[in-house]
């Protein structure tokens, strides 16, 4: 899941697809009927999204659709469109065992680098310049860890 990057030994890059297959193992309970997303995708776009800021559902469900491309072409999705908000919500309150996500939780941050070991995380975020539309108080922003 993590590995040293070439040239600087102490930096890590993890790789997506990776924690994907991680996330594919939790238990995916809803009915298959009427589902468009799997469980773990879900998962990693709200993860991905906390990561760069957003901290509601609805600025989640922006960040993940606003990378709609790039997930449907590095997952293979057959639908382009993204979750809406309702499915975050309802992913988090009503699907997601909490006994089962804490154990994962729990195994994600045991198969890190260990105490002791020293871990440097560079970020880097930038807003790009004419994404801020007329009324809007923030742009597009990238951000690379």
């Amino acid at each position: 899941m993590a590995s040293p990057l070439e040239g600087a030994p102490e930096t890590f890059v993890f790789s997506l697809q990776s924690f994907y297959a991680r996330l594919c193992h939790l238990t995916d309970t809803p009915k298959r009927q009427g589902r468009r997303y799997p469980l773990a995708f879900v998962l990693l776009g709200m993860a991905l999204a906390k990561l760069a800021g957003a901290d509601k559902p609805c600025a989640i469900a922006d960040w993940v659709a606003q990378r709609g491309a790039l997930f449907s072409k590095a997952f293979g999705l057959k639908r382009p469109a993204m979750p809406s908000h309702y499915t975050d919500r309802r992913i988090s309150g009503q699907v997601l065992q909490l006994e089962e996500w804490e154990q994962w939780v729990e195994d994600f941050l045991a198969s890190l680098p260990q105490e002791g070991t020293p871990v440097q995380i560079t970020l880097d975020g930038k807003t790009l310049r004419g994404t801020l539309a007329a009324g809007e108080s923030r742009g597009l922003h990238l951000l690379a860890a």
